[in-house]
Order: structure tokens, then C-alpha cells, then sequence
């Protein structure tokens, strides 16, 4: 024959809890769970904007770097057609014709280079502008995250407390991180 089944104790607080409901506790740690899924995406998107931003930046500065070559180059090829028309005036007869030549051919080649070196220049500003645009939406992003740690903190302190009022402070809190992380992602 068997035996009958006895209950222990934490079987019989179980039932107990079971009969009661959804605890308070069990209600933080459904919240915690879903705003860690949440924090999890906005760090993931945190991440590639600024990625993104350092990508930029780079791109500026390495447009930079060329535009300053390209207006070195500029100053040269400038500098030796001033020196080639000075010669030029100096100078008579197939000399001075020579060194006519020679300036114009100069100064020609620095308008071309000029025109690199303000394309040059161009590009680096606009990269430069979209990567400074770029890391206020991580900014943004790491602002949402920050919230959202907050919630999740004052979810802890809620169990700690038993404080009904406290959750609903951390519930605020996260629907206004989550606004604002929905807008920021449809004006990304």
C-alpha cells in the first residue's frame, strides 16, 4: 500500500501564494525582464549610431588631411607661377616667352588643385555635420538607457519596500524612456 502524501511546508506556502494571486514581486520581475529586453535593443542601436558618428569623423578627418595637402600643393604650384611671371617680366625675347608659359601652365594646374581642395573641404564639413548629428542621437540613446536603469532600480527598491506607489514611479519612468526611444528610432 502507499503512503499518504503528507505536504511540507513550502508545498503548503506555494498553494498558499498560488490561491493569492500575482505577487507584487512577480510583478517588478516581469517588468525587469521586459525593460532588460528593451535596454538590450537600445544599446544595441546606442552602439551603431555612434559607431556610425566615429565612422563620420574619421571620414572628416581623413578629408581634411587631403584638402590640407591639396592647399599645400595649391600654395606651390601658385608660388612658382608668381616666380615664372616675375621671371617672365625680368626676362627678354624666347626667355621671357618661355617662363609666359611656363606661369600660365602653373597657375592653371593651381585652379584645378584649388577645385579639389575646396571639393575636399566641402565633403570633410558635411561629414563632420552628420557625425555631430549622429552622436546627439547616441547621446540621446545612452539618455534612454540611463531611464531605463533608473526604472529598473526603483522596481528593486519596490520589493525591497513594498511600496505599491514606488512601481508605479518605475513604470512612469520607463513608458517615458520608451517614448522617447520610440520617437528617437522614427526620426533615425
Amino acid at each position: 500500500m502507499s503512503e499518504p502524501h503528507t505536504h511540507g511546508v513550502h508545498e503548503h506556502i506555494i498553494e498558499e501564494q498560488a490561491h493569492k494571486g500575482i505577487s507584487l514581486a512577480q510583478y517588478v520581475a516581469i517588468f525587469t525582464a521586459i525593460l532588460s529586453v528593451f535596454i538590450a535593443l537600445i544599446s544595441h542601436k546606442s552602439h551603431h549610431s555612434e559607431n556610425q558618428a566615429f565612422l563620420l569623423k574619421n571620414e572628416a578627418l581623413r578629408l581634411t588631411n587631403h584638402s590640407a595637402s591639396q592647399w599645400a600643393y595649391y600654395q606651390a604650384k601658385t608660388s612658382k607661377g608668381n616666380l615664372a611671371l616675375l621671371a617672365s617680366e625680368l626676362t627678354s625675347g624666347e626667355r621671357a616667352k618661355y617662363y609666359k608659359v611656363e606661369a600660365e601652365r602653373y597657375l592653371s594646374e593651381a585652379t584645378h588643385i584649388k577645385t579639389q581642395a575646396e571639393y575636399f573641404d566641402e565633403h570633410a564639413r558635411q561629414a563632420d555635420k552628420t557625425g555631430n548629428a549622429i552622436f546627439k542621437i547616441h547621446h540621446n540613446f545612452a539618455q534612454i538607457l540611463i531611464l531605463l536603469h533608473i526604472a529598473i532600480a526603483l522596481g528593486a527598491v519596490t520589493v525591497l519596500t513594498h511600496k505599491r506607489w514606488l512601481f508605479f514611479v518605475a513604470l512612469a519612468i520607463a513608458i517615458i524612456a520608451c517614448l522617447m526611444a520610440g520617437r528617437l528610432i522614427l526620426l533615425a
